[in-house]
């Protein structure tokens, strides 16, 4: 089974520097349930709680708007409920499947993510991926607990290759689903740099639409399209970001580039 752990850069670190003020008024406008993930001013006046509020409600949307995309759009249902498995919590999300077109989404939502301002890395492996029952219960009013147990190779896997493998804004690839995608799918992954390689990752998935399945537009997320200033929206996002961020976002611009020379040379 493919697994990826797709997760939001920075996303706790900024949780944690929040105020005792700024966290309660963000709980309380993630409590109501507002929609507004576009929506910066929905927090006035509390510009750290605000963009969390628009990172978490813009990452959530998009993750389901991709898993809705696999299950309803993909051609010959490649992808239905019964084969795909999903947990979604926080600032992260746990995609499995039979089928190999899974990562597929998970390009669209780093695309879209990127197009949304929002920094986002994600870590793909082969494995296990084992979902027990979920419940809720409600013992009293204030007593509730959610019971969401899933573990397995794939798991562990993905996670150490997002945590552990090469930086940046990238889908690292786990060696455990490299050699597989190598041979079957190779124009959707390219090697890291030999400085970057380690046991928790060897590859990384291509951004290009021109290196996937022909009957997939990865290109395309929520009306935003992969233009060719991709590296040129990196910097700009650099331009945004805390300076010791910065080595990330320069990763992400090399790699970029290297997926196009991977794309001109296929082209010659």
């Amino acid at each position: 089974m493919y697994v990826a752990f797709v997760d939001v850069l920075g996303f706790a670190s900024a949780v944690s520097a929040l105020s005792a003020d700024d966290e309660a008024a963000l709980m309380d406008v993630l409590a109501r349930g507002q929609d507004g993930s576009d929506d910066r001013e929905i927090l006035p006046g509390r510009a750290s709680a605000a963009n969390l509020y628009y990172n978490y409600s813009a990452f959530q949307h998009l993750v389901r708007e991709q898993i809705h995309w696999l299950t309803t759009s993909m051609p010959n249902k490649r992808v239905t409920p019964s084969n795909l498995r999903t947990a979604l919590f926080s600032d992260s999300v746990y995609l499995a499947s039979d089928d190999v077109i899974v990562l597929a989404a998970v390009i669209r939502i780093m695309i879209g993510a990127i197009c949304w301002n929002i920094p986002i890395r994600s870590g793909i492996a082969k494995g296990n991926f084992i979902a027990f029952e979920w419940s809720t219960r409600v013992a009293r009013l204030t007593d509730v607990h959610f019971g969401a147990p899933f573990l397995g190779s794939g798991v562990v896997r993905a996670y150490f290759a997002e945590s552990k493998g090469a930086h940046g804004l990238r889908a690292i690839v786990h060696p455990s689903a490299a050699a597989d995608l190598a041979a079957q799918h190779p124009d959707t992954l390219i090697p890291l740099l030999d400085s970057e390689m380690n046991e928790f990752g060897t590859h990384e998935l291509v951004f290009d639409s021109s290196l996937w399945w022909p009957d997939v537009a990865v290109s395309y997320v929520s009306g935003f399209p992969l233009r060719e200033s991709l590296p040129g929206r990196l910097e700009w996002l650099k331009g945004y970001a805390p300076p010791h961020t910065w080595p990330a976002y320069e990763a992400t611009i090399r790699a970029v580039e290297r997926m196009r020379d991977a794309r001109r040379r296929k082209q010659k």
